[in-house]
């Protein structure tokens, strides 16, 4: 039987695209990563500050 042979073209059209498509998931995943580790570096300071620094929710039930 014969078979089709695989033309060049297709592949470096489908190999282009893996490689570019892998960049932008890097991309993506890095600016993801970047978000995550500021949100969590907030969280943390804003929880570390409340407990310094008692809104004034806070102190008025503690003045109760």
């Amino acid at each position: 039987m014969h078979r089709p042979a695989i033309r060049v073209d297709n592949l470096t059209a489908m190999l282009l695209a893996a490689e570019v498509w892998h960049w932008w998931i890097g991309v993506a995943l890095t600016g993801v990563g970047i978000l995550i580790g500021v949100g969590l570096i907030g969280l943390y300071l804003s929880t570390v500050t409340a407990k310094k620094y008692p809104g004034r929710k806070r102190s008025r039930q503690s003045d109760l």
